[in-house]
């Protein structure tokens, strides 16, 4: 839970800004001239770096994948020097973002994909009311929730990766494998997906995925990827 007190114009931009640190776990890549050369090694910040373009393709480091990429701040991803407060020898991945200044709205593709990992990190997308620890019957239903996904006005925007819309994939698993005909379904009996009563146990599995472009590393999707798990006795 966050709380912002301010009579600034900026607040509510200053306050998703933070939150890129907390959540994102980003770099402020705005600089100080005081602060001169970066002389330290390869930073942890998702949106910093010391390589080469390159050296990020070679190394598939950091926002290799975005490179090139038109981005929502109107630059190009790419390699732009200034970062995490030091004017020189080190890199930020767009020429400006709401990491950089209060005047872009908007945060970069690599820090879009930073800060949607660190949302899944914190937190699923996926629940349920119904206890996965307790063995279920053969007729009795099963209901998922899926959290509401969107951008800092509430909605997923446009499509492509400039706009990060958040698209959840929903898909049901008997035993391993899937049931096509639930697909994005919210509410199933296991005797809906098949499960018969055979005396046998059975395992029903919902999963959501995050299948926004805006998620490029495979790391991040796995991230992006809940799923619940129930036994089912099918009294024979």
């Amino acid at each position: 839970m966050s709380t912002l007190s301010s009579d600034n114009s900026k607040s509510s931009m200053i306050a998703v800004h933070e939150i890129g640190h907390s959540v994102g776990l980003l770099d402020d890549e705005y600089t100080y001239p005081s602060y001169g050369t970066w002389t330290g090694g390869e930073t942890d910040g998702p949106n910093s770096t010391t390589y080469t373009p390159a050296q990020l393709a070679e190394k598939r480091a950091k926002w290799y994948r975005w490179l090139g990429e038109s981005d929502p701040t109107g630059s190009t991803v790419g390699r732009y020097e200034g970062s995490a407060y030091y004017p020189l020898g080190i890199y930020r991945p767009t020429s400006t973002s709401l990491m950089r200044e209060l005047s872009s709205t908007e945060f970069n593709l690599p820090g879009r994909e930073a800060m949607i990992a660190g949302f899944y990190r914190a937190g699923n997308a996926l629940s349920s009311t119904l206890d996965t620890a307790a063995a279920n019957t053969h007729g009795k239903r099963i209901q998922v929730t899926l959290a509401g996904l969107g951008g800092t006005d509430g909605e997923g925007r446009g499509s492509g990766p400039a706009a990060g819309l958040a698209r959840t994939d929903l898909r049901w698993y008997v035993d391993g494998v899937e049931r096509v005909s639930a697909h994005g379904r919210t509410a199933v009996t296991p005797a809906s997906l098949g499960v018969r009563a055979d005396g046998r146990s059975h395992r029903v599995t919902a999963e959501a995925v995050d299948r926004t472009d805006a998620i490029r590393d495979p790391a991040v999707r796995s991230l992006a990827t809940d799923t619940l798990t129930w036994t089912v006795k099918a009294a024979g």
